[in-house]
């Protein structure tokens, strides 16, 4: 992601030395954030519902609850909780 200084807000644009680590870091999620999801409000909760809509179909079509996936996800927040059901790719390629 390519941060300008137009996005920093303008308080902070001549005093960066001066802000926290938690402040930074605050900011970079908001950006992240809005670059994911659209800069908007409307925007916002539009792709929110959409994101939501897309996990309760998935874990409908594996015959599970909303509430089984989510637990599952807290018991273990490191795992692989992709919403596919492909398998990687295994390259064919043979050294002669």
């Amino acid at each position: 992601m390519h941060i300008e200084i137009k996005d920093l807000p303008f308080s902070s644009q001549n005093s960066l030395s001066n802000l926290t680590t938690n402040v930074i870091q605050q900011f970079l999620d908001e950006l992240t954030f809005r670059e994911n999801l659209g800069k908007g409000p409307l925007i916002c909760f539009e792709r929110i519902i959409d994101k939501i809509s897309a996990q309760t179909t998935h874990v409908s079509k594996k015959g599970t609850t909303m509430t089984n996936r989510l637990r599952t996800i807290s018991d273990n927040p490191f795992g692989d909780y992709r919403m596919t059901f492909q398998q990687p790719a295994v390259s064919s390629f043979r050294c002669a």
